[in-house]
């Protein structure tokens, strides 16, 4: 449940990213990704391992092992940030963020039996891991 715009597929990104989420939804028990060289090297694994995270990842060539979340970027790519062009970046992270905050806290999902992911996110399913009250910091 986190994000962070950059023009880069370093893995350095990438672990600032998961460790903001981290801080601020709570640590997950797993955390899907593909193959690709960001989620193979040592410095995201290491990130995944300090904070007790398994790894899953996806088949070589299968896209199709995580679609709901394939879905959701195809949706925000297509539909969303690429529809204009931006004047600057800070343009282009309202409308990601936007389109996040609805994602995730405001629409419904039918594949969720028309609950929201963060309600699902904050609901026990990572209550392990979760951190308590996180949830009324983004509701509104």
């Amino acid at each position: 449940m986190g994000w962070r715009p950059r023009d880069t597929l370093d893995a350095d990104e990438c672990v600032i990213c998961m460790e903001r989420a981290f801080e601020e939804s709570g640590t997950p028990s797993i955390r899907d990704g593909d193959q690709g060289p960001t989620y193979t090297v040592q410095a995201y694994m290491d990130c995944l391992a300090r904070n007790n995270v398994r790894q899953s990842m996806d088949g070589v060539k299968r896209r199709a092992d995580n679609v709901l979340m394939e879905r959701r970027f195809r949706d925000l790519k297509h539909n969303r940030a690429c529809q204009t062009e931006y004047e600057n970046k800070r343009e282009l992270r309202h409308v990601i963020a936007s389109y996040v905050e609805r994602y995730d806290f405001r629409r419904l999902h039918s594949s969720l039996d028309y609950s929201t992911p963060a309600e699902r996110h904050f609901s026990g399913i990572n209550e392990a891991n979760a951190l308590v009250g996180k949830m009324t910091k983004w509701a509104a």
